[in-house]
């Protein structure tokens, strides 16, 4: 049949400079090696989460300076998109933190969505008449403009 002796080939193998079974050293090395790659890649996604919590917190804030009037028309819509923006971002932060297994993080992460919520709420409530509003704000999501009056003579 075949001249191959099966329990002589890895002999000749680890002759040829290929190891059958590594020795203690290389395993210890091995496992120093995989325990570095590791704590290098736990630092990264740490570092990673920080940043994104550093991002969406910025958006947060410059949400409290929006130059466009929020009251109703285009200035509405698109804060109201910005602020979904900044909501989607808090999720996914909240994952990131879930993820890194960061527990104190992962709570601030879900306050930022609760109060991402609650904002867009305020929004868009009143606006399909699920809330009340008080008297001297619009609860439309389109500005009506006021009827000119011809002055007198």
């Amino acid at each position: 049949m075949s001249d191959i002796t099966w329990n002589a080939e890895p002999r000749k193998s680890s002759r040829d400079g290929l190891s059958a079974d590594p020795t203690a050293e290389e395993i210890r090395a091995r496992r120093l090696a995989e325990e570095a790659k590791q704590r290098n890649d736990e630092a990264a996604s740490v570092a990673g989460v920080w940043i994104r919590l550093f991002l969406v917190s910025s958006l947060a804030a410059g949400l409290n300076f929006w130059p466009y009037p929020r009251e109703c028309g285009p200035g509405l819509i698109g804060y109201v998109v910005a602020q979904g923006v900044f909501t989607a971002g808090a999720a996914w932060v909240a994952f990131c933190t879930w993820r890194c297994r960061m527990g104190k993080t992962h709570l601030l992460a879900l306050g930022m969505v609760l109060a991402g919520i609650a904002v867009m709420e305020l929004q868009i409530l009143p606006r399909i008449g699920y809330a009340k509003v008080a008297s001297s704000r619009s609860a439309q999501w389109t500005c009506v403009e006021p009827v000119a009056v011809p002055a007198r003579p």
